[in-house]
């Protein structure tokens, strides 16, 4: 349910994402996928046996054990995969898309839409 509309905005706002896209890489939302990523991780039997009670208390636990750079422990790697990816979908939206129009301001929505999804398939 929360990839589909992420996928489908990723076409919408391609060229918002081209020109942003140093701007996002400043902001904190990394530390919060790493704090989601390791809660979900946390599961034990029972509560009492859980590392974190929360969000905060694992954002402070962590920031105490590794320093604030614990926060971005794996980002490296996933933004090189990130990268690598995007790369891929948006290279091919883009030259499929010169040969089905010249002219790319006067492409059809229906025209952009199949496109992308042919790039999601490939």
């Amino acid at each position: 349910m929360r990839y589909f509309p992420t996928q489908a905005l990723n076409f919408a706002f391609n060229d918002l994402y081209k020109s942003v896209l140093l701007a996002k890489l400043n902001r904190n939302e990394v530390i919060g996928d790493f704090i989601r990523t390791r809660l979900s991780v946390d599961v034990g039997t029972h509560k009492a046996n859980r590392d974190y009670t929360g969000f905060m208390d694992c954002l402070k636990k962590t920031v105490r054990a590794d320093g604030v750079l614990g926060l971005y422990r794996g980002f490296f790697i996933s933004i090189q995969t990130y990268f690598i990816y995007r790369a891929v979908y948006f290279g091919m939206y883009d030259t499929i898309r010169q040969f089905v129009e010249e002219d790319k301001r006067n492409l059809h929505f229906v025209s952009s839409f199949l496109i992308a999804q042919v790039c999601l398939l490939i």
